[in-house]
């Protein structure tokens, strides 16, 4: 994949940001030692969360020749701040712009590449807690996360990629959204 000095600003202040909130939202930030401790966990679950995401957006996209590049989005990340010390998240970081001729097949491929990269990581990380020892539940917790934003991702409202999904190809849509959401159920 071909990065612009830019974007890997971007993609860097989105990760740490989103990190930031997650582990305020999960982990509180009146307690420092557990702070301390869960700062690399909320890294490793953004990391393979958002990151994983927007790169199989951007390398679908590359791909098929297409010029593709994250923006992070300020306002987006505030959102996500100030909604963690409100005990939710409402993160919108910033999206994979793409550049060039794109028809609905090539569309539809790199809008389900961000879920079906979550997805993956999910089953992975439940995989993995099978075989391994689960330190307070972290495995869960990636796959949760994961699951969690494939999800949201493949909700059918513009300019989410499951409204693109959906529209010119259902039988995908549902043959990811119903897994992910019945390993969700399962794990909760």
């Amino acid at each position: 994949m071909k990065f612009t000095r830019r974007e890997l600003y971007d993609l860097v202040i989105a990760w740490v940001v989103l990190s930031f909130a997650l582990t305020v939202l999960w982990w509180g930030i009146d307690r420092p030692l557990l702070l301390l401790r869960m700062i690399p966990r909320s890294f490793v679950a953004v990391g393979t969360g958002f990151a994983f995401h927007e790169m199989a957006h951007k390398y679908t996209a590359q791909r098929y020749g297409l010029a593709a590049e994250f923006r992070r989005w300020n306002f987006g990340l505030l959102m996500a701040v100030v909604s963690s010390f409100l005990g939710f998240l409402f993160a919108a970081p910033g999206a994979v712009h793409i550049f060039g001729y794109v028809d609905a097949k090539i569309m539809v491929k790199t809008s389900i590449a961000g879920p079906i990269a979550n997805l993956i990581v999910a089953v992975t990380s439940l995989g993995l807690s099978l075989i391994l020892v689960d330190i307070d539940n972290f495995l869960f917790f990636l796959a949760y996360f994961n699951l969690f934003l494939a999800l949201f991702n493949l909700l059918p409202i513009p300019p989410l990629d499951g409204s693109k999904v959906l529209k010119y190809n259902p039988i995908l849509w549902a043959a990811v959204f119903f897994p992910a959401l019945v390993i969700l159920v399962y794990i909760f």
